[in-house]
């Protein structure tokens, strides 16, 4: 069940992807004096009654490694890592941690988690 459900979120997420460079991208928010940042990664998709995001770094991103740092920054639990068909994770974020991660350089975008099913 948890993976058809996912299947549009990702493929969204999955198709956005495409076209980044392999250069690695520091682990550093570019936020100015009031705590937000001057150009945050794109929020796509609507929220829904699916609770969490899927986060998507930038090709060249160390998966693991930036995951764990940025789940000990911002204090979440991630509850999937995505190494594969796409780099990144999905979590429920609170609204400090969102606006955060958005911030960080490695973050390509963020989604909106989905379900979806096939008829």
């Amino acid at each position: 069940m948890s993976s058809l459900l996912r299947v549009g979120a990702v493929l969204i997420a999955f198709g956005t992807a495409a076209g980044c460079s392999r250069d690695s991208v520091p682990l550093e928010p570019s936020l100015d004096a009031v705590g937000s940042c001057s150009s945050p990664a794109p929020l796509l998709g609507t929220k829904t009654t699916a609770p969490g995001y899927i986060i998507v770094y930038k090709e060249g991103t160390s998966v693991q490694e930036t995951t764990q740092e940025l789940a000990k920054k911002y204090n979440f639990t991630p509850r999937h890592v995505y190494q594969y068909a796409l780099l990144g994770f999905s979590a429920e974020l609170s609204d400090e941690a969102l606006a955060g991660i958005r911030c960080e350089p490695v973050v390509r975008n963020v989604s909106h988690n989905a379900m979806g099913s096939i008829a």
